[in-house]
């Protein structure tokens, strides 16, 4: 998510988030899985009003998902909260290279006392995106296969705005890169449709392909950077 690229790294302002999330379902009768990704959720200190306020639309969503590293346990109030919106967490566990087992061991053992659904999953390859200040000499031809090919999963909301990948969202967020309109909707446009949300979501974008496309390796498209944990920078950690 290009978090070493964030200068000035601060959370969101919670109003903000709520207005995203009001103004997303103005447009949206359903929708499958709705994700919120940090870096840790677990350190949004107002986590609790978000699940409050999110909350509101659960008949609205079928999944709702929290990722977590398994590093932080919540406080007992944000159990509750999690329990009675039925969110279902997913773990990534990177035990096999950081020391954190115990407390890993901990967050599992007080959800499963909740009766939380929660999936555990390993990390064993980190894939490189390659660097956003770098564009590819591709053709537009060879942009748009690099496009079609790629299997990133999640759309983004931000400001107001409906991103087709949320990696961008990232690196906009962290200043590497300006926006660029083909790449999102505009959900204040009033003339904006439920058919141009649904069409946009489905890959119909003007270029036919991202502008960030020209500066991201994407996943499963052929270009796989495989990394480790300590190339990431991530240092040793002792078991807490």
């Amino acid at each position: 998510m290009y978090m070493p690229n964030y200068e000035n790294p601060e959370d969101k302002e919670t109003n903000l988030l709520k207005k995203d999330v009001d103004l997303y379902f103005k447009h949206i009768d359903f929708v499958s899985i709705f994700h919120l990704v940090g870096g840790e959720p677990f350190l949004f200190k107002d986590i609790g009003n978000f699940i409050d306020h999110i909350a509101k639309y659960r008949d609205k969503i079928d999944h709702l998902t929290f990722t977590t590293n398994g590093t932080l346990v919540p406080k007992d109030e944000i159990i509750e909260k999690i329990k009675e919106n039925q969110i279902h967490l997913s773990i990534s566990d990177y035990t096999d290279h950081i020391k954190y087992k115990r407390k890993l061991e901990k967050l599992i053992g007080k959800i499963e006392n909740a009766g939380i659904k929660y999936a555990l999953r390993k990390e064993p390859d980190w894939i490189d995106f390659g660097d956003p200040r770098i564009e590819k000499n591709f053709s537009d031809e060879e942009m748009i296969r690099h496009f079609k090919l790629c299997t990133s999963p999640y759309r983004a909301i931000d400001n107001g705005k409906f991103y087709y990948c949320h990696m961008e969202t990232s690196a906009r967020r962290s200043g590497i890169i300006r926006d660029d309109p083909n790449d999102y909707l505009n959900l204040n446009d009033k003339n904006i449709s439920k058919l141009d949300i649904s069409l946009f979501d489905l890959g119909h974008v003007k270029k036919g392909y991202l502008s960030f496309c020209k500066r991201c390796n994407g996943c499963n498209t052929g270009i796989e950077l495989p990394v480790t944990v300590a190339s990431q920078g991530l240092r040793e950690i002792n078991n807490i």
